[in-house]
């Protein structure tokens, strides 16, 4: 998620909101509905107009393509090493955050020990991990695409 649509450096975010400038924004979601069941990997994009929604979505699926077939760079990959564990250290940094998350790895994550782990995991994946995980997640067969857009009286205006 990191890479593909986490902030402004993201590579969707970069090249469609401010290479191309054909979205307005770009996100994306993971752990949508949530995280006892599988979950989704969402994306998220507002085409900037004259663009369309089918402009996005086939650049969404040209960067799913590029990254299962080919590596992340060394720089990426401690980019989204830095950036993970940032997100992950910042919100330990509140009592609640602490808490939510101490509850969440012993309900869904073996123990709340295995928390203490997790930054030591962000550490360990490789280039050749992410590669496989779109190859294996993110696949062509598995999507569900969704349009949100004004009716026709609205689109009219």
């Amino acid at each position: 998620k990191d890479l593909l649509v986490s902030g402004r450096s993201s590579r969707l975010y970069k090249r469609l909101v401010v290479e191309e400038q054909t979205a307005l924004s770009v996100s994306g979601a993971t752990e949508v509905p949530g995280a006892r069941y599988p979950s989704l990997f969402v994306f998220y994009a507002q085409p900037r107009y004259p663009h369309t929604t089918e402009e996005l979505e086939a650049a969404i699926y040209e960067e799913i393509e590029r990254l299962q077939n080919e590596l992340v760079s060394a720089d990426e990959l401690v980019k989204i090493h830095n950036r993970a564990r940032a997100s992950f250290f910042s919100v330990l940094a509140s009592n609640s955050g602490l808490a939510q998350n101490m509850a969440y790895y012993e309900l869904f994550r073996g123990g709340w020990e295995n928390l203490l782990a997790y930054p030591g995991l962000i550490q360990s994946v490789t280039a050749e991990e992410i590669r496989e995980a779109a190859r294996k997640y993110l696949r062509p067969e598995r999507r569900t695409v969704a349009i949100l857009a004004p009716g026709p009286e609205k689109a009219a205006e």
